[in-house]
């Protein structure tokens, strides 16, 4: 796989050539969702809201917003891993 074409060549893959299948790609990429900000920023706001449940005299809710902080640390993982390897995670 891997083959080198020139601006103008087409290379047969099935029905579809393969400049059309370029633009296809390009296509998407551009229409792509923000993804990787969309992730650190749900992380940061679930960070947030754990770090203040955990100030809670209840025991229950200290809990809970452990549980969510560390949820949106998971977040700002994927948020990281998906800007590394462009969304596509």
């Amino acid at each position: 796989m891997g083959a080198d074409l020139r601006h103008g060549e087409e290379v047969s893959l099935g029905t579809r050539s393969a400049e059309t299948r370029l633009e296809t790609i390009e296509h998407n990429e551009r229409n792509a969702p923000m993804g990787e900000m969309k992730d650190k920023a749900k992380g940061i706001a679930n960070e947030v809201a754990g770090n203040v449940k955990q100030q809670s005299n209840d025991p229950e809710t200290r809990a809970d917003g452990h549980a969510q902080e560390t949820k949106g640390e998971m977040q700002n993982v994927k948020g990281k891993v998906k800007g590394a390897f462009g969304d596509k995670v």
